[in-house]
């Protein structure tokens, strides 16, 4: 009998362990969890998987790329406008959709049918706070939206930067008469 009870305590004791090493390894893996849950919190670290995934769950098709320089950008594409999300000042290691980045500017390209005359680009940068047009030396149009990375953001201000990137796009290109 006495043996018995041994045997019955060290199983007790062995499931209690079991049970303490579980507990543990939630408790453990709670912050992360929750840092990826809460769209507040800030992160120091952005990268181009994160913007592209954002991307994705707004409703853009995105995906990663590299630009001339070696950096990531992304590619994407909503309302039938394609652009890009460029990005600078980034970790030269890793993988492209990893490396952490300081600056970010989305751009647009717009090829027109007939020359867009200066007037109605200085219209918009002369009317608008965000997003900055000018004509390139190829005759594209191009819009800018530079973003500001440096201290840390949260998944929270990169849907906020979305949905300012497309009020901004779908006001230039009613400005211009694109489509």
């Amino acid at each position: 009998m006495e043996e018995m009870t041994r045997y019955a305590m060290n199983e007790t004791r062995r499931r209690i362990a079991a049970a303490a090493m579980a507990a543990a390894a939630v408790l453990a893996a709670t912050p992360v969890l929750a840092a990826a849950e809460d769209r507040t919190a800030i992160v120091s670290r952005v990268t181009a998987g994160m913007v592209s995934e954002t991307m994705k769950d707004h409703g853009y098709t995105a995906y990663v790329d590299k630009d001339g320089e070696g950096d990531p950008m992304v590619i994407g594409t909503v309302d039938g406008t394609r652009f890009g999300v460029i990005f600078f000042d980034c970790e030269k290691t890793g993988a492209m959709p990893d490396r952490a980045c300081t600056d970010v500017e989305f751009t647009a390209l717009y090829t027109l049918k007939k020359k867009l005359p200066l007037k109605t680009l200085n219209a918009w940068n002369a009317g608008n706070a965000f997003g900055k047009a000018y004509l390139r030396d190829d005759g594209d149009v191009a819009l800018e939206m530079p973003i500001n990375l440096a201290d840390g953001v949260s998944i929270s201000y990169l849907d906020s930067t979305l949905e300012w990137w497309d009020a901004v796009r779908q006001g230039f290109e009613k400005h211009i008469g694109w489509k």
